[in-house]
């Protein structure tokens, strides 16, 4: 039979341990709002903590990756239609 010791537990995060239930036994840090574990059968509270960190930073390096990407197409296409209102002052001028 498994047991589980609660280490902490907040409104969105819980870091708790499974004991005596064979290969997953460990240390795992449980994020509410990606209602997934982000440390997962680590050796040690901290491990946990450190591992869910990294998860972390990989997501916002994503996002940060998509955003730079979706900016850099959004400018180039406002680009193009400031552009063409520029050509279609220029012709209405004549």
């Amino acid at each position: 039979m498994e047991d589980i010791r609660i280490i902490f537990k907040t409104e969105t995060l819980s870091l708790y341990e499974r004991i005596n239930d064979g290969e997953w036994n460990g240390f795992y840090l449980y994020d509410k709002n990606e209602s997934m574990n982000i440390g997962f059968k680590c050796k040690t509270e901290h491990d946990a903590i450190i591992e869910a960190l990294e998860y972390h930073q990989e997501q916002l390096a994503k996002t940060r990756n998509e955003y730079q990407e979706l900016k850099r197409k959004v400018d180039g296409f406002v680009g193009q239609i400031i552009g063409k209102d520029d050509e279609d002052d220029d012709d209405s001028l004549i």
